[in-house]
């Protein structure tokens, strides 16, 4: 799970080449760094899933991705690679991985 929280401080932090930067500033999609964001959001919520407590820093980044996501692809100057069920289906992930975080359980 430290390679996750790692990837995760980097992505919720923008730092350089991590997805979310990539999207907001570029409004690029990289399915290669939105993978290993995924991934790493699933560790997370398997490992914490019986967490009585949860660091304000992780809920706010996941609060945050699954936010900012929609809006971001929803900008004019996106321009989507992928098909839109892709993009749909990507923000619904985003959205359970939000809630099975919050609340501890898959959904």
């Amino acid at each position: 799970m430290d390679d996750a929280l790692e990837l995760l401080r980097a992505e919720f932090g923008a730092e350089p080449g991590t997805f979310l930067l990539l999207l907001h500033v570029d409004l690029v999609w990289d399915t290669t760094a939105f993978a290993r964001l995924e991934r790493a959001m699933t560790a997370v919520c398997q490992a914490l899933a019986d967490a009585e407590e949860l660091p304000r820093w992780l809920v706010a980044g996941f609060w945050y991705t699954c936010d900012f996501v929609p809006r971001e692809i929803g900008h004019p100057g996106f321009h989507p690679t992928q098909p839109a069920a892709y993009y749909q289906r990507s923000c619904r992930r985003l959205a359970k991985l939000n809630a099975w975080f919050t609340c501890g359980y898959p959904i």
